[in-house]
């Protein structure tokens, strides 16, 4: 019986070992080879795309939209700047935020993309975020970020 517990261990041991040892994407290297990096929050999908667009869309049928640009602030942050609207409800017309948020892509296999209403092909990486900063702005800054966001090149694979 202790060899079977031992093997059962020895098993265990190895498979922890197999999954740290897994290369846990960047950011970078997936707007390099995706075109875009997604992540959700279960209500939410967040998705950078490689031309520094940030759309965020509700993962049901209605829920908070933002679209606007991007800017990396680091390795792990992100100044995003948008329109805030509701997608099957009333907006305000005139919402425009500030959002830092602090990602960290985790080891584990993107997730189904279906469960969250979107195309198969699309990946959904498991992260840990938070939301550092969220601030009311003005239209003038959005169209500024998004010039801006314009003007920069895109990430390239580091």
């Amino acid at each position: 019986m202790k060899a079977a517990a031992f093997s059962a261990l020895m098993l265990l041991v190895l498979q922890s070992l197999a999954h740290a040892a897994q290369k846990i994407p960047t950011v970078d290297g997936l707007l390099q080879t995706q075109g875009e990096f997604v992540f959700s929050d279960g209500s939410s999908v967040y998705r950078l795309l490689k031309d520094r667009t940030f759309v965020l869309e509700p993962a049901g049928m209605s829920g908070r939209s933002i679209k606007g640009t991007w800017k990396k602030k680091d390795a792990s942050f992100f100044v995003i700047t948008g329109k805030w609207e509701w997608q099957n409800g009333r907006s305000a017309g005139d919402d425009y935020r500030r959002m830092t948020v602090h990602v960290n892509v985790t080891s584990g296999a993107p997730q189904d993309a279906r469960r969250l209403r979107l195309e198969p092909k699309i990946r959904v990486y498991p992260v840990y975020f938070t939301i550092e900063e969220l601030v009311k702005t003005t239209k003038q800054e959005f169209e500024r970020a998004a010039a801006a966001a314009k003007a920069r090149p895109a990430p390239r694979n580091r």
